[in-house]
């Protein structure tokens, strides 16, 4: 586990013999707490309208360990300013053994304190119970899922798959894009995409049971547009091209699981390309 803010980073070990230590008690790192929403109504009970998850409160026990007062104090001084939040916020970050990183942002929220005589020995040990508060309900994954689309060959569909992050590629005809390739979202929540895609080409559309956007206009050879659906964006080398998408676009999330995206595109050749690019978000952290 780490933070890091602008630049400064501080591992926080489960043991070390120095450094910063996770002591037993974190929490903050299972389900989200939910807003439901129910209606009140004639009869008996009520019913359920809805629900949002909110931000989590991480409570963080850590111990800080040196050879000398000032090697702690040091380490505690770098924690405050990874900690403030006046440039940006911090990134907390779990790592696991295979290497797989999962990160949310957070905002000291108490806790950074001491009580001489028994928090700390004022000389080689002090012990802080931090309370972050996450503004998300999610921690991201570090690493993301591609599924590039290329043209190419004689076969209107004709999917391959590749890779354990669930890449994909899908084959289509050098005059149009017509087809669906199927993503996996290993992720506990909705994943929102970044669409890259290359001319030449126009009447680019994608869907998932029908609902989706559509571009109109031309993609030009070397002009690329990109469509940040978190963002809720369209963008070429140009600036904004938002106005380019037919009327009321769905710029959709990727929900967890295996998920058809219906993909068409007209006039392509062998160097259209579309690629689609997200980072699956975690509820739950161990």
């Amino acid at each position: 586990m780490r933070l890091e803010n602008n630049g400064d980073t501080l591992e926080i070990s489960n043991w070390m013999p120095t450094g910063v230590l996770r002591r037993i008690g974190a929490s903050g790192f299972g389900m989200a707490p939910t807003v439901n929403r129910f209606r009140e109504g004639a009869a008996d009970g009520t019913r359920f309208r809805g629900q949002r998850k909110g931000g989590r409160v991480i409570k963080l026990p850590v111990a800080f360990q040196g050879e000398s007062e000032a090697e702690i104090q040091d380490l505690m001084r770098k924690l405050v300013r990874i900690l403030n939040p006046r440039v940006s916020l911090a990134t907390l970050f779990v790592t696991y053994d295979d290497g797989t990183e999962l990160f949310t942002d957070v905002v000291f929220a108490g806790g950074g304190d001491h009580i001489f005589g028994e928090g700390t020995d004022s000389l080689t040990f002090a012990e802080w119970d931090l309370t972050l508060q996450s503004t998300s309900a999610y921690f991201t994954s570090a690493e993301s899922v591609d599924v590039k689309i290329d043209a190419g060959g004689n076969s209107g569909r004709g999917l391959i798959k590749t890779g354990s992050m669930g890449l994909s590629r899908l084959r289509v005809s050098s005059a149009s894009v017509i087809g669906s390739v199927e993503v996996d979202n290993p992720g506990d929540a909705d994943a929102f995409p970044i669409w890259l895609v290359e001319g030449p080409g126009h009447h680019f559309h994608a869907d998932v049971y029908g609902a989706g956007f559509t571009y109109d206009p031309a993609v030009e050879v070397g002009n690329p547009i990109t469509v940040n659906t978190r963002d809720k964006s369209v963008t070429n080398a140009n600036g904004s091209v938002y106005t380019g998408l037919a009327d009321a676009p769905l710029l959709f999330a990727i929900p967890p699981g295996r998920t058809t995206i219906n993909l068409s595109m007209q006039d392509t050749n062998g160097q259209t390309r579309v690629r689609l690019n997200f980072q699956p978000r975690y509820e739950v952290v161990i």
